[in-house]
């Protein structure tokens, strides 16, 4: 328990972790207020080890699967479909191709958590007023 602890105050916001991992923390972990950090520019990366894109999609849904597990958010927008997500991109969201059914996921947890979602990127104000915008305009569900 100790390890896996310390495991996650050093991974927590800055690796995207694997399902293996996802359920050591929902079978032993017994302190709310230690919680794993989405931030899809960090997952997508990730997701991009596998070739088929189909299998990206599925790795970033798994993220979502879980949402008890997921503590606060940095949102924002990322491709999955291009090498380009193989970077660290930090889109608006609402950006990039990861698709509106995901954005709609990530509001309906962020919606559920009592702190406020990070929006750490500014790509100038035209581009936050498109993103608070797109952000509003979604209808919050969680995946189905």
């Amino acid at each position: 328990m100790r390890v896996l602890r310390e495991t996650l105050a050093t991974l927590a916001g800055n690796v995207a972790l694997d399902s293996l991992l996802l359920d050591r923390c929902d079978g032993e972990l017994e302190e709310p207020a230690l919680r794993l950090c989405l931030d899809p520019s960090h997952a997508v990366p990730y997701c991009h080890r596998k070739k088929e894109v189909a299998e990206r999609r599925a790795i970033l849904r798994e993220y979502l699967a879980r949402p008890e597990l997921i503590g606060h958010f940095h949102w924002n927008g990322s491709e999955i479909l291009s090498d380009r997500g193989r970077g660290d991109l930090h889109l608006a969201a609402g950006t990039g191709d990861l698709g509106k059914e995901f954005h709609a996921a990530v509001k309906a947890r962020a919606q559920e958590l009592p702190q406020p979602v990070t929006l750490e990127h500014f790509h100038g104000l035209p581009a936050l007023d498109a993103e608070l915008a797109y952000i509003d305009s979604l209808a919050a569900r969680p995946l189905s």
